[in-house]
Protein backbone atom coordinates (compact mmCIF):
# COMPACT_ATOMS: atom_id res chain seq x y z
CA UNK A 1 0.00 0.00 0.00
CA UNK A 2 1.28 3.45 -1.15
CA UNK A 3 1.98 5.59 1.93
CA UNK A 4 0.15 9.52 2.15
CA UNK A 5 2.94 11.68 3.81
CA UNK A 6 4.56 12.65 0.59
CA UNK A 7 1.05 13.79 -0.94
CA UNK A 8 -0.24 15.26 2.18
CA UNK A 9 2.86 17.34 2.47
CA UNK A 10 2.46 18.28 -1.26
CA UNK A 11 -1.56 19.61 -0.67
CA UNK A 12 -0.63 23.02 1.34
CA UNK A 13 -3.73 24.34 1.07
CA UNK A 14 -7.39 22.87 2.21
CA UNK A 15 -11.04 23.93 2.90
CA UNK A 16 -11.82 26.75 4.49
CA UNK A 17 -11.88 25.76 8.60
CA UNK A 18 -14.59 27.19 9.31
CA UNK A 19 -16.37 24.67 6.56
CA UNK A 20 -14.56 21.74 7.80
CA UNK A 21 -15.22 22.97 11.38
CA UNK A 22 -19.16 22.99 10.40
CA UNK A 23 -18.91 19.41 8.62
CA UNK A 24 -17.61 18.07 11.42
CA UNK A 25 -18.79 19.11 15.11
CA UNK A 26 -22.11 20.30 16.33
CA UNK A 27 -22.58 23.47 18.58
CA UNK A 28 -23.45 21.51 21.64
CA UNK A 29 -21.39 22.13 25.00
CA UNK A 30 -20.91 19.27 27.87
CA UNK A 31 -19.51 19.81 31.28
CA UNK A 32 -17.24 17.29 32.59
CA UNK A 33 -13.90 16.50 34.09
CA UNK A 34 -10.32 14.89 31.95
CA UNK A 35 -9.66 11.02 32.62
CA UNK A 36 -7.05 10.19 34.91
CA UNK A 37 -3.21 10.16 33.40
CA UNK A 38 -1.24 7.02 32.67
CA UNK A 39 1.79 6.08 32.68
CA UNK A 40 1.86 3.76 29.74
CA UNK A 41 2.37 6.03 26.46
CA UNK A 42 1.65 4.57 23.21
CA UNK A 43 4.04 4.85 19.74
CA UNK A 44 3.10 8.25 18.43
CA UNK A 45 1.03 9.53 21.54
CA UNK A 46 2.09 13.11 23.60
CA UNK A 47 3.01 12.21 27.62
CA UNK A 48 1.06 12.80 29.76
CA UNK A 49 -0.22 16.05 31.22
CA UNK A 50 0.39 16.65 35.03
CA UNK A 51 -2.95 17.36 35.85
CA UNK A 52 -3.14 14.67 38.31
CA UNK A 53 -5.29 11.25 38.57
CA UNK A 54 -9.37 11.87 39.01
CA UNK A 55 -10.51 9.84 42.12
CA UNK A 56 -11.98 5.69 41.27
CA UNK A 57 -15.31 5.06 39.86
CA UNK A 58 -17.90 5.86 42.80
CA UNK A 59 -20.26 3.20 41.33
CA UNK A 60 -20.87 0.25 39.40
CA UNK A 61 -20.91 -0.48 35.69
CA UNK A 62 -24.61 -1.45 36.28
CA UNK A 63 -25.65 1.59 37.96
CA UNK A 64 -24.39 3.63 35.26
CA UNK A 65 -25.74 0.68 32.20
CA UNK A 66 -28.96 1.43 34.24
CA UNK A 67 -28.83 5.52 34.15
CA UNK A 68 -27.68 5.53 30.42
CA UNK A 69 -30.98 3.11 29.62
CA UNK A 70 -33.16 5.85 31.48
CA UNK A 71 -31.69 8.51 30.23
CA UNK A 72 -32.44 7.55 26.67
CA UNK A 73 -35.76 6.48 27.62
CA UNK A 74 -36.36 10.11 28.40
CA UNK A 75 -35.04 11.11 25.04
CA UNK A 76 -37.09 14.33 23.64
CA UNK A 77 -37.92 13.64 19.74
CA UNK A 78 -35.25 13.52 17.11
CA UNK A 79 -37.14 16.30 15.16
CA UNK A 80 -36.58 19.99 15.50
CA UNK A 81 -37.74 21.76 18.44
CA UNK A 82 -40.34 23.80 18.19
CA UNK A 83 -39.21 26.12 21.37
CA UNK A 84 -36.35 27.31 23.17
CA UNK A 85 -36.84 24.97 25.73
CA UNK A 86 -36.85 21.86 23.49
CA UNK A 87 -33.52 22.38 22.10
CA UNK A 88 -32.42 23.29 25.89
CA UNK A 89 -33.65 20.03 27.10
CA UNK A 90 -32.38 18.31 24.10
CA UNK A 91 -28.56 19.88 25.17
CA UNK A 92 -28.71 18.70 28.85
CA UNK A 93 -29.68 15.18 27.24
CA UNK A 94 -25.85 15.97 25.40
CA UNK A 95 -24.15 16.80 28.71
CA UNK A 96 -25.41 14.16 30.58
CA UNK A 97 -25.15 11.62 28.79
CA UNK A 98 -21.71 12.97 28.22
CA UNK A 99 -20.78 12.52 32.07
CA UNK A 100 -21.97 9.36 31.87
CA UNK A 101 -19.75 8.69 29.19
CA UNK A 102 -16.76 9.81 30.96
CA UNK A 103 -18.08 7.66 34.37
CA UNK A 104 -18.23 4.31 32.30
CA UNK A 105 -14.87 4.85 31.29
CA UNK A 106 -13.38 4.91 34.14
CA UNK A 107 -15.04 2.43 35.66
CA UNK A 108 -14.54 -0.28 32.96
CA UNK A 109 -12.76 1.25 30.21
CA UNK A 110 -12.94 -1.80 27.81
CA UNK A 111 -16.81 -1.38 28.10
CA UNK A 112 -18.06 -1.87 24.39
CA UNK A 113 -20.21 1.00 24.84
CA UNK A 114 -17.63 3.44 25.11
CA UNK A 115 -16.70 3.11 21.20
CA UNK A 116 -20.07 4.99 20.69
CA UNK A 117 -20.26 7.15 23.97
CA UNK A 118 -16.89 8.16 23.94
CA UNK A 119 -17.19 9.36 20.30
CA UNK A 120 -20.46 11.40 21.56
CA UNK A 121 -19.27 12.93 23.86
CA UNK A 122 -15.92 14.64 22.35
CA UNK A 123 -18.31 15.62 19.31
CA UNK A 124 -19.10 17.96 21.97
CA UNK A 125 -16.29 19.37 24.01
CA UNK A 126 -14.72 20.05 20.87
CA UNK A 127 -17.23 22.90 20.75
CA UNK A 128 -15.97 24.52 24.76
CA UNK A 129 -12.81 22.23 25.61
CA UNK A 130 -10.80 21.47 22.78
CA UNK A 131 -7.63 20.44 25.59
CA UNK A 132 -9.73 18.34 27.44
CA UNK A 133 -10.97 16.66 24.63
CA UNK A 134 -7.39 15.90 23.54
CA UNK A 135 -6.29 14.89 26.43
CA UNK A 136 -9.35 12.71 26.58
CA UNK A 137 -8.25 10.95 23.11
CA UNK A 138 -4.21 10.66 24.19
CA UNK A 139 -5.60 9.25 27.52
CA UNK A 140 -7.41 6.29 25.06
CA UNK A 141 -4.33 5.89 22.99
CA UNK A 142 -1.83 5.64 25.94
CA UNK A 143 -4.07 2.73 27.49
CA UNK A 144 -5.61 0.89 24.45
CA UNK A 145 -8.51 -0.15 26.25
CA UNK A 146 -9.85 -1.98 23.11
CA UNK A 147 -9.23 -1.99 19.11
CA UNK A 148 -12.78 -0.32 18.51
CA UNK A 149 -12.38 2.48 21.08
CA UNK A 150 -8.64 3.49 20.20
CA UNK A 151 -9.52 3.66 16.50
CA UNK A 152 -12.42 6.39 17.32
CA UNK A 153 -9.62 8.03 19.63
CA UNK A 154 -7.64 8.29 16.39
CA UNK A 155 -10.19 9.41 14.33
CA UNK A 156 -11.58 12.28 16.63
CA UNK A 157 -7.48 13.54 16.79
CA UNK A 158 -7.69 14.48 13.46
CA UNK A 159 -11.55 16.02 14.01
CA UNK A 160 -9.91 17.84 16.89
CA UNK A 161 -6.90 19.12 14.63
CA UNK A 162 -9.30 20.72 12.03
CA UNK A 163 -11.33 22.66 14.80
CA UNK A 164 -7.96 23.96 15.21
CA UNK A 165 -7.42 25.20 12.01
CA UNK A 166 -4.06 24.76 11.55
CA UNK A 167 -3.34 23.37 8.01
CA UNK A 168 0.43 21.75 8.88
CA UNK A 169 -1.72 20.23 11.90
CA UNK A 170 -4.41 18.57 10.00
CA UNK A 171 -2.55 17.40 7.57
CA UNK A 172 0.34 15.93 9.96
CA UNK A 173 -2.82 14.45 11.65
CA UNK A 174 -4.63 12.39 8.15
CA UNK A 175 -1.41 11.14 8.00
CA UNK A 176 -1.02 9.54 11.78
CA UNK A 177 -4.53 8.33 10.89
CA UNK A 178 -3.71 6.52 7.78
CA UNK A 179 -0.39 5.09 9.29
CA UNK A 180 -2.15 3.32 12.21
CA UNK A 181 -5.68 2.46 10.46
CA UNK A 182 -4.73 1.87 7.05
CA UNK A 183 -8.02 0.27 5.88
CA UNK A 184 -10.33 2.59 7.74
CA UNK A 185 -12.50 4.08 4.53
CA UNK A 186 -12.51 7.13 6.70
CA UNK A 187 -8.90 7.85 5.56
CA UNK A 188 -10.92 7.81 1.99
CA UNK A 189 -13.44 10.24 3.11
CA UNK A 190 -10.85 12.70 4.25
CA UNK A 191 -8.40 12.59 1.64
CA UNK A 192 -11.41 13.17 -0.45
CA UNK A 193 -11.63 16.40 1.55
CA UNK A 194 -8.15 17.47 1.34
CA UNK A 195 -8.62 16.79 -2.58
CA UNK A 196 -11.27 19.16 -2.38
CA UNK A 197 -9.55 21.77 -1.05
CA UNK A 198 -6.45 22.11 -2.78
CA UNK A 199 -7.40 25.45 -3.66
CA UNK A 200 -5.77 27.21 -7.08
CA UNK A 201 -3.44 23.28 -6.94
CA UNK A 202 -5.55 21.09 -9.18
CA UNK A 203 -2.52 19.23 -10.27
CA UNK A 204 -2.49 18.29 -5.39
CA UNK A 205 -6.46 17.30 -6.01
CA UNK A 206 -5.40 14.71 -8.76
CA UNK A 207 -2.66 13.27 -6.65
CA UNK A 208 -4.83 12.87 -4.18
CA UNK A 209 -7.97 11.75 -5.79
CA UNK A 210 -5.51 8.92 -7.27
CA UNK A 211 -4.67 7.87 -3.91
CA UNK A 212 -7.62 7.20 -2.81
CA UNK A 213 -7.99 5.19 -5.92
CA UNK A 214 -4.66 3.29 -5.05
CA UNK A 215 -5.35 2.78 -1.52
CA UNK A 216 -9.37 2.40 -1.11
CA UNK A 217 -10.36 0.29 -4.10
CA UNK A 218 -13.47 -0.79 -1.89
CA UNK A 219 -14.18 3.32 -1.01
CA UNK A 220 -18.28 3.58 -2.34
CA UNK A 221 -17.41 7.22 -3.45
CA UNK A 222 -14.66 6.22 -5.65
CA UNK A 223 -16.68 6.08 -8.83
CA UNK A 224 -17.17 9.35 -8.25
CA UNK A 225 -13.86 10.19 -9.02
CA UNK A 226 -13.47 9.96 -12.20
CA UNK A 227 -15.52 12.44 -13.02
CA UNK A 228 -13.82 14.98 -9.70
CA UNK A 229 -10.95 14.35 -12.00
CA UNK A 230 -12.90 15.72 -15.22
CA UNK A 231 -13.99 18.76 -14.14
CA UNK A 232 -10.37 19.34 -13.02
CA UNK A 233 -9.05 18.44 -16.82
CA UNK A 234 -11.63 19.22 -18.71
CA UNK A 235 -11.87 23.41 -17.62
CA UNK A 236 -11.62 25.26 -20.98
CA UNK A 237 -12.97 22.21 -22.82
CA UNK A 238 -16.19 22.07 -24.42
CA UNK A 239 -19.36 21.45 -22.24
CA UNK A 240 -22.64 19.78 -23.88
CA UNK A 241 -26.01 19.14 -22.08
CA UNK A 242 -29.54 19.19 -23.49
CA UNK A 243 -32.78 18.31 -21.83
CA UNK A 244 -36.45 19.16 -22.26
CA UNK A 245 -37.46 21.52 -19.64
CA UNK A 246 -38.94 19.55 -16.31
CA UNK A 247 -41.24 23.17 -15.85
CA UNK A 248 -42.55 23.76 -20.02
CA UNK A 249 -41.35 20.74 -21.47
CA UNK A 250 -39.58 22.78 -24.59
CA UNK A 251 -36.41 21.18 -25.26
CA UNK A 252 -33.29 23.01 -23.94
CA UNK A 253 -29.72 22.92 -25.47
CA UNK A 254 -26.37 25.13 -24.26
CA UNK A 255 -25.12 24.98 -27.76
CA UNK A 256 -27.83 27.31 -28.55
CA UNK A 257 -26.26 29.72 -26.36
CA UNK A 258 -23.41 30.22 -27.67
CA UNK A 259 -21.78 33.81 -27.71
CA UNK A 260 -23.58 33.89 -23.86
CA UNK A 261 -22.48 33.05 -20.78
CA UNK A 262 -24.48 30.16 -18.82
CA UNK A 263 -24.23 29.30 -15.44
CA UNK A 264 -25.24 25.47 -15.16
CA UNK A 265 -26.81 24.73 -11.13
CA UNK A 266 -26.28 21.25 -9.95
CA UNK A 267 -28.66 20.81 -6.94
CA UNK A 268 -30.39 18.18 -5.22
CA UNK A 269 -34.10 18.82 -2.85
CA UNK A 270 -32.64 17.35 0.28
CA UNK A 271 -29.63 19.74 0.98
CA UNK A 272 -30.48 22.70 3.47
CA UNK A 273 -29.27 25.44 1.62
CA UNK A 274 -30.50 24.28 -1.42
CA UNK A 275 -33.32 26.84 -1.54
CA UNK A 276 -31.33 29.93 -0.82
CA UNK A 277 -28.64 28.93 -3.51
CA UNK A 278 -31.77 28.72 -5.98
CA UNK A 279 -32.65 32.13 -4.76
CA UNK A 280 -29.39 34.41 -4.87
CA UNK A 281 -28.99 32.42 -8.46
CA UNK A 282 -32.92 33.90 -9.12
CA UNK A 283 -31.82 37.14 -8.38
CA UNK A 284 -28.91 36.82 -10.97
CA UNK A 285 -30.86 35.43 -13.32
CA UNK A 286 -33.57 38.98 -13.17
CA UNK A 287 -30.48 40.94 -13.51
CA UNK A 288 -29.19 39.29 -16.02
CA UNK A 289 -30.50 42.53 -18.62
CA UNK A 290 -28.39 43.06 -21.90
CA UNK A 291 -25.42 40.73 -20.79
CA UNK A 292 -27.29 38.01 -21.38
CA UNK A 293 -26.40 35.23 -19.39
CA UNK A 294 -28.22 32.14 -19.05
CA UNK A 295 -29.14 29.87 -15.94
CA UNK A 296 -30.24 26.25 -15.95
CA UNK A 297 -30.48 23.80 -13.35
CA UNK A 298 -30.10 19.84 -12.85
CA UNK A 299 -32.09 18.70 -10.15
CA UNK A 300 -30.28 15.44 -9.01
CA UNK A 301 -33.32 13.98 -6.63
CA UNK A 302 -34.25 10.62 -7.13
CA UNK A 303 -37.53 11.42 -9.02
CA UNK A 304 -37.99 9.36 -12.47
CA UNK A 305 -41.66 8.64 -11.97
CA UNK A 306 -44.83 11.30 -12.12
CA UNK A 307 -45.38 12.06 -8.81
CA UNK A 308 -41.54 12.92 -8.01
CA UNK A 309 -41.49 15.19 -10.84
CA UNK A 310 -44.76 16.75 -10.20
CA UNK A 311 -43.97 17.31 -6.56
CA UNK A 312 -40.86 18.89 -8.23
CA UNK A 313 -42.45 21.24 -10.42
CA UNK A 314 -44.53 22.44 -7.28
CA UNK A 315 -41.36 22.78 -5.17
CA UNK A 316 -39.98 25.25 -8.22
CA UNK A 317 -43.04 27.28 -8.25
CA UNK A 318 -42.78 27.47 -4.57
CA UNK A 319 -39.19 28.49 -4.62
CA UNK A 320 -39.56 31.45 -7.52
CA UNK A 321 -37.61 29.39 -10.12
CA UNK A 322 -38.64 30.14 -13.15
CA UNK A 323 -35.62 28.81 -15.65
CA UNK A 324 -35.24 25.58 -16.71
CA UNK A 325 -34.81 22.52 -14.98
CA UNK A 326 -33.84 18.92 -15.61
CA UNK A 327 -34.21 16.16 -13.73
CA UNK A 328 -32.77 12.84 -15.20
CA UNK A 329 -34.54 11.40 -12.19
CA UNK A 330 -31.92 8.76 -10.79
CA UNK A 331 -30.35 10.93 -8.33
CA UNK A 332 -26.44 10.31 -7.80
CA UNK A 333 -27.14 7.67 -10.07
CA UNK A 334 -27.70 10.01 -12.75
CA UNK A 335 -25.54 9.13 -15.70
CA UNK A 336 -24.08 13.06 -15.70
CA UNK A 337 -23.84 12.55 -11.90
CA UNK A 338 -21.18 9.84 -12.43
CA UNK A 339 -19.64 12.05 -15.57
CA UNK A 340 -19.06 14.95 -13.48
CA UNK A 341 -18.34 13.17 -10.15
CA UNK A 342 -21.13 15.27 -8.68
CA UNK A 343 -21.89 13.43 -5.28
CA UNK A 344 -20.80 17.19 -3.65
CA UNK A 345 -24.00 18.46 -5.31
CA UNK A 346 -25.26 21.40 -4.95
CA UNK A 347 -22.47 22.56 -7.61
CA UNK A 348 -22.35 25.51 -9.89
CA UNK A 349 -20.44 25.12 -13.29
CA UNK A 350 -19.77 28.34 -15.76
CA UNK A 351 -19.55 28.49 -19.61
CA UNK A 352 -17.93 30.68 -21.45
CA UNK A 353 -19.06 32.58 -24.27
CA UNK A 354 -18.02 29.75 -27.10
CA UNK A 355 -19.53 27.07 -24.42
CA UNK A 356 -16.46 25.75 -22.79
CA UNK A 357 -16.28 24.97 -19.39
CA UNK A 358 -14.91 27.94 -17.21
CA UNK A 359 -15.37 27.21 -13.92
CA UNK A 360 -16.28 23.93 -12.47
CA UNK A 361 -16.50 24.64 -8.97
CA UNK A 362 -18.11 28.42 -8.68
CA UNK A 363 -20.52 27.64 -5.82
CA UNK A 364 -20.84 30.79 -3.56
CA UNK A 365 -18.59 32.54 -6.44
CA UNK A 366 -21.37 33.27 -9.75
CA UNK A 367 -21.33 36.80 -9.32
CA UNK A 368 -17.45 37.33 -8.91
CA UNK A 369 -17.34 34.64 -11.73
CA UNK A 370 -19.53 36.24 -14.30
CA UNK A 371 -17.99 39.20 -13.82
CA UNK A 372 -14.61 37.87 -14.52
CA UNK A 373 -15.81 36.66 -17.89
CA UNK A 374 -17.84 40.26 -18.77
CA UNK A 375 -14.88 41.43 -17.69
CA UNK A 376 -16.20 43.43 -14.36
CA UNK A 377 -13.99 41.81 -12.19
CA UNK A 378 -10.29 41.26 -12.04
CA UNK A 379 -9.21 37.29 -13.10
CA UNK A 380 -10.80 34.78 -10.94
CA UNK A 381 -7.96 31.60 -10.26
CA UNK A 382 -9.59 27.82 -11.36
CA UNK A 383 -10.37 25.57 -8.31
CA UNK A 384 -10.48 21.96 -7.88
CA UNK A 385 -14.03 20.48 -8.05
CA UNK A 386 -15.89 20.96 -4.10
Amino acid sequence: MKHPPRVLRACTVLLPAVTLVALLIASAAAQSAPLEQSARPAPGVPAASPAGDLPPPSRDVSAILADLVQLEASSPSASKPENGAGEAARQALQQRRAGLALELFRAQPSHPQLATLMPQRWHLLLVTDRARAEEEMAQVLRTQPSPELVAQAWYWRVQATVAGGDRAAIEAAVETFRRHDPSNMKGARMLMLLAAGAWHQPEHALALYREVLDDYPGFARARFIPGKVRRIEQRGAPFELAFDDLRTGRPVDVAAWRGRIVVVHFWRSDMATSRDELAELSALSAKAGPRGEVFVGVNLDACADDAGQQALRQRLVDWHVDWPQDCPGAGLDSPIALEWGLDDAPATFVLDREGHLADANAMGRVARVLGELLGDAPPVDPVAPR
